[in-house]
């Protein structure tokens, strides 16, 4: 195991002691660097975590047995900060990519929420609002004459 793998499995073991469940994890085949938790059964799929974006994953991920909170943003704000706090605490400075990543994917998520009809900001998702762009949504009616629809948000990764 490398020194990743190691750190992974102590914070998988602190989660499962604190949730008081095992959490089964399936590695990703691929070089992705995405994972996806399904905190309901327990289980979560991620890259290996053998270096540390991967790491931070698979933290990430981790997170979301812990954090069950409302608005999915808050949610993901949550598990970000998680994997942010461990690997810290593990000794591991988390690089500029990573903390750009993070910050463009809060922004991220809350582009969704705001996209789906989210009316109140929550207050530590405020800082996020600046790393949108807002762009007007159109429909055109069968003459060709365009009608505004709305706004749409996107995370800008160029503001991170």
């Amino acid at each position: 195991m490398n020194q990743y793998e190691l750190i992974a499995d102590k914070v998988k073991r602190e989660v499962e002691r604190e949730i008081d469940r095992t959490i089964q994890v399936s590695y990703r085949k691929s070089r992705t660097k995405s994972g996806v938790a399904f905190p309901d059964e327990y289980r979560m799929i991620s890259p290996q975590p053998t270096d540390i974006r991967r790491l931070a994953t698979y933290l990430h991920e981790l997170g979301h047995f812990i954090f069950k909170v409302k608005p999915s943003c808050m949610n993901e704000l949550k598990a970000i900060q998680f994997s942010e706090q461990k690997l810290s605490e593990n000794g591991i400075k988390i690089p500029r990519e990573v903390r750009r990543h993070n910050k463009w994917y809060a922004a991220y998520s809350l582009a969704q929420a705001l996209n789906r009809g989210m009316k109140n900001i929550p207050a530590e998702l405020k800082p996020y609002k600046k790393y949108l762009h807002a762009s007007n949504s159109y429909t055109h009616y069968g003459d060709g004459r365009p009608t505004k629809v709305d706004i749409r948000y996107m995370a800008d990764i160029s503001k991170c």
